[in-house]
């Protein structure tokens, strides 16, 4: 899934230039290739770039420095590069990791896509104990002589969405 000698680099400053991601990568291996993002239109700095190494050994390396990772002072990001046609299916969301992918069998952590959760996906009604000692269950409409837990809206309240007021006959 991964190529096994290219790394991509993030983060970089706007003074890197070329030489100097090379310098840096450089001390981890021999360098087949590098290139620094530029915006085609602007020929302004992309902020990021890529480094190929002759071996893999070269991106182990690199990826060990994690911390130690700064050109002209500043901290840059170091991921191992993903070809263009995998990047595109996770996207997508056909993500193909091999062969334990098909997850049907193991429990299920979220709803199913286009239709209902399975049979006992949620708790049933009441099973952490239906509500707070003292207090009126849920779905209580509120306490004697008062209608709820609001009070009804003004008359005109609706009038102010463009909405007629309640009661308007529609025509």
């Amino acid at each position: 899934m991964y190529n096994v000698v290219k790394i991509f680099v993030g983060g970089l400053p706007a003074t890197c230039d070329l030489e100097k991601l090379k310098e840096h990568f450089g001390q981890f291996g021999a360098i087949q290739d590098a290139v620094v993002m530029m915006d085609a239109q602007t020929q302004r700095h992309r902020g990021f770039g890529f480094v190929t190494f002759k071996e893999s050994k070269g991106v182990e390396a690199a990826l060990a420095n994690d911390k130690g990772n700064k050109i002209d002072n500043k901290w840059v990001e170091v991921k191992r590069c993903m070809p263009q046609e995998v990047m595109r299916d996770r996207e997508r969301g056909r993500q193909d990791d091999g062969p334990d992918d098909d997850r049907r069998d193991g429990p299920m952590h979220y709803p199913p896509p286009g239709g209902p959760p399975p049979p006992g996906y949620y708790p049933p009604p009441g099973a952490y104990g239906g509500g707070y000692p003292g207090y009126p269950p849920p779905g209580y409409g509120g306490y004697p002589g008062y209608g709820g837990y609001y009070p009804p809206p003004p008359p005109d309240y609706y009038a102010a969405y463009g909405y007629p007021p309640p009661g308007y006959p529609y025509g």
